[in-house]
């Protein structure tokens, strides 16, 4: 789906869902896209900026976009009945009166992969997953052998097949 015809369904949702709003809260809802988003699908902030991972609406399914829009305008709705963003029962009874899913958390798929990840030195087991390499593993351990962590491509799915052959020998 293209951002274009996301904002398309936004618009529609918005006037369909946020027409008992004052002006005020009405006119402050807007939609953004950011590149930036890799581990959530969107976001809504006090101001009634509602952000879509660009991601996700380049590869998701228009039935979780759909739900994600929802799911994010029902947080400003609740915000502005309640002065809360969570995922309140306020928020939840709105979402769910939306036709949205009413779950918090969701295995959608359209997220980038994660390109890294942190094994254990001794077995290889795979003990996290990230985007980027900022932390140094220096001084960490594994919970499962005690010892040393690493990164790794994950990418290349051959250099932990290696390094499991590597340990076997």
């Amino acid at each position: 789906m293209t951002q274009q015809e996301a904002r398309k369904i936004y618009n529609s949702l918005k006037n369909e869902f946020c027409s008992d709003l004052s002006r005020e809260e009405f006119a402050k809802i807007h939609l953004t896209f950011n590149s930036r988003l890799k581990k959530s699908f969107g976001r809504c902030s006090v101001y009634g900026e509602i952000e879509l991972s660009s991601h996700f609406v380049q590869n998701g399914s228009e039935e979780d976009i759909v739900d994600t829009i929802k799911h994010e305008l029902a947080h400003y709705i609740a915000y502005c009945r309640t002065g809360r963003l969570g995922h309140c029962r306020v928020w939840k009874n709105i979402f769910l009166s939306m036709g949205g899913s009413g779950r918090a958390k969701s295995k959608k798929k359209g997220l980038p992969a994660m390109k890294y990840g942190i094994v254990c030195t001794e077995c290889c087991s795979i003990v996290g997953k990230r985007h980027v390499r900022r932390i140094k593993l220096q001084g960490y351990r594994s919970n499962c052998c005690k010892k040393p962590l690493e990164w790794i491509d994950l990418a290349s799915l051959e250099a932990i097949v290696q390094k499991v052959k590597a340990k076997r020998r």
